[in-house]
């Protein structure tokens, strides 16, 4: 269990509620989701502990479960011009984060991609079923990204949590591919 692991975790009903504590909660496409709380410099160690509760007590990963990350935007970002620029720079790098995810990512209902850039930007407005959610902005202040399959590996986790992390901030402050992969370097 979490607990077992130094983690403070509860089980609730299905919610988006922004919790300080992780917590084991109904998902209608794979049966049960782990949702961390915000994940701070001093907490996203907690990320390896987490997994080894979830692999310790026979949990495992299908087709249909995806690694969700929500990345904070600072406060003068929270409108949704910042998400649409992390957007577009999501869909711009397509080519560069494309080859991360399993062909089953690739053409998923939850996390939908659109190869026409101005129809991509147009369709998050209205749903949170793309790639990278935008809604999640007026609720949570954060944009999730949707793509990544699920994983018990904390290292594979780590790595999309820092890409995704990336995107916002170089979103958000106007930057280019060729930008994020120097930050990415």
């Amino acid at each position: 269990s979490l607990d077992d692991n130094g983690l403070n975790g509860q089980v609730e009903d299905y919610n988006h509620q922004v919790r300080d504590h992780w917590k084991v909660t109904t998902d209608s496409s794979c049966g049960y989701e782990l949702v961390s709380p915000i994940l701070t410099e001093s907490t996203v160690r907690s990320v390896t502990p987490a997994m080894r509760s979830v692999a310790n007590a026979g949990g495992y990963v299908t087709n249909d479960c995806g690694l969700h990350v929500h990345i904070e935007l600072p406060p003068a970002a929270r409108h949704i011009d910042a998400g649409l620029e992390v957007a577009a720079l999501y869909h711009d790098a397509y080519d560069l984060i494309s080859p991360l995810f399993s062909d089953n990512r690739l053409d998923n209902t939850y996390a939908r991609c659109v190869e026409d850039r101005d129809d991509w930007l147009s369709y998050i407005l209205d749903e949170r079923y793309y790639a990278v959610n935008v809604q999640a902005i007026g609720r949570q202040g954060t944009v999730e990204f949707r793509q990544h399959q699920g994983t018990l590996s904390a290292r594979r986790a780590y790595a999309w949590l820092n890409l995704c992390d990336a995107l916002t901030t170089e979103g958000v402050n106007g930057g280019c591919v060729d930008s994020l992969r120097k930050r990415l370097r």
